[in-house]
Parts: structure tokens; C-alpha cells; sequence
């Protein structure tokens, strides 16, 4: 298909790397020349109205991925420098005539909160349907403590978000593509966000947020999907 998914699988670069973002295991996602899901962007220091977000933007919060506790998966130090957090990261790729798979593993938040993270991604071969599932696994012979998780997915500010009845969200781009995320694992609600096309370009968008409750100290398999429900409108504007 015309989809393309992006993923961030590889580890932080070196602790006096400047630029670097908390963002291993977060993903974009485009249909055609449609982008849908993205991060929020990039900022500099003296090239961004908003020097908040030069901070900002490097958190994992800033991105389409999950978060843990409301903490960043590598620690993100108040210049904006990465810090502690994932030391092993390993992914594994796979396609096969059905979909391509791809799953994405590290230990950012391991020391904090006695869990192990594993995020898998399934593309079908028409590009009609992604479906994502987060893996957490407690380690063994420790305690994870009730933590609040949250997934999110951040909109391309061209997107126009749709809530269903159901509980399930529908994504419309510019093209008029229709897509619709859902999740039988919690609630998705809608919050205000920014996009920065450039450092200097921010833009208002939203972001879709997956909240999820917890148990103590379980394994958790939680599974959302993203699917074409209908193809791009035949007038385009």
C-alpha cells in the first residue's frame, strides 16, 4: 500500500549529545502524502518563539508512544539534554505475504518502576490496517506498583479528529481519508497539543491520549488499531 510507518527503535545517543530526544519506541504514520500520526517536532535554542518547548518537544510525552507514570523513558535534564534511563534497547523485523511485523524492546523503565517494555507493530500488506500492541512484564521477584500508563497519538494538525459513540475515534485528512483508531483496553479522549512543522513553526494541533488503569504488579498485553474505514475523497481540494 501507499501507508509508511516510521519507527524510533534504536537507544539515546551519548549523554552530551545535544538535540537528542526521549523518544525509543515512538512512531509515525502517513497515508500517501497524508501524514496522520507524527511527534511534536524539533526546537532550538533561539530559533523557537517558545523556549519551553525546546525542552518540551525532547520529552516522551512529546511523541506518539507510551508513558509510564507520567515520566520520560530516558530522563530529560532541564537544558534539554537526555540523561539516565534506557541502557539495552533490540528490535526484530518480519514480513511475511500477510503484514510486516515489528517489535520494539528496552529497559528505560526498568530501574523506576520494575517493569520490562516490549511495543510490537503489525502493518498489513495493503496499508489499510496497523495494529500496535504495548507488552509490559513485570521483573521477576519485584513489585510494580498501580501506575497511571497512557498511549499517545499525536495529530498531524491537517487531521480532523472525530469522536464515535462507541469510544473509538475517527481521523479524516486532508485528502478525506478516513481512518479510526480504537482500543478495547481503556478510554481515548482528545487534548490540546502544538506541532512545529520547523523550530520557528508551531502550529495548534491535538493528540489522542489511550488511559489505561492498572492492576498491581500484572503483565499487561494492551492493543489498539488503526484502520482505513474509508479511501481518500474522489474531488480532491
Amino acid at each position: 500500500g501507499n501507508t509508511c510507518l516510521i519507527v524510533d527503535v534504536g537507544p539515546p545517543p551519548p549523554l552530551d549529545f545535544e538535540g537528542a530526544h526521549a523518544s525509543t519506541g515512538a512512531f509515525e504514520f502517513s497515508d500517501g502524502l497524508d501524514r496522520l500520526i507524527v511527534n511534536m517536532g524539533t526546537a532550538h535554542k533561539g530559533q523557537t518563539p517558545m523556549a519551553d518547548l525546546v525542552r518540551l518537544v525532547r520529552t516522551s510525552a512529546a511523541h506518539s508512544m507510551m508513558v509510564i507514570g507520567d515520566r520520560n523513558v530516558t530522563t530529560v535534564g532541564g537544558d534539554g539534554r537526555l540523561e539516565k534511563g534506557i541502557t539495552s534497547t533490540s528490535f526484530e523485523r518480519e514480513t511475511d505475504r500477510d503484514e510486516t511485523r515489528l517489535m520494539v524492546r528496552h529497559d528505560g523503565y526498568q530501574n523506576r518502576f520494575k517493569v520490562r517494555q516490549s511495543r510490537q507493530f503489525r502493518l498489513s500488506r495493503s496499508g489499510d490496517r496497523l495494529m500496535g500492541e504495548e507488552i509490559l512484564t513485570p521483573v521477576k521477584g519485584k513489585t510494580w506498583p498501580a501506575t497511571p500508563l497512557s498511549i499517545r497519538f499525536h495529530l498531524h494538525p491537517k487531521v480532523t479528529p472525530q469522536p464515535q459513540q462507541d469510544g473509538t475515534l475517527d481521523l479524516i485528512t486532508a485528502n478525506g481519508a478516513r481512518w479510526r483508531l480504537a482500543s478495547d483496553d481503556g478510554d481515548i479522549s482528545l487534548q490540546e497539543s502544538l506541532y512545529l512543522r520547523r523550530p520557528a513553526h508551531i502550529e495548534p494541533t491535538q493528540v489522542a491520549v489511550l488511559d489505561i488503569s492498572k492492576p498491581q504488579n500484572t503483565a499487561l498485553r494492551l492493543k489498539w488499531s488503526l484502520t482505513r474505514i474509508t479511501k481518500e475523497a474522489s474531488v480532491h481540494d
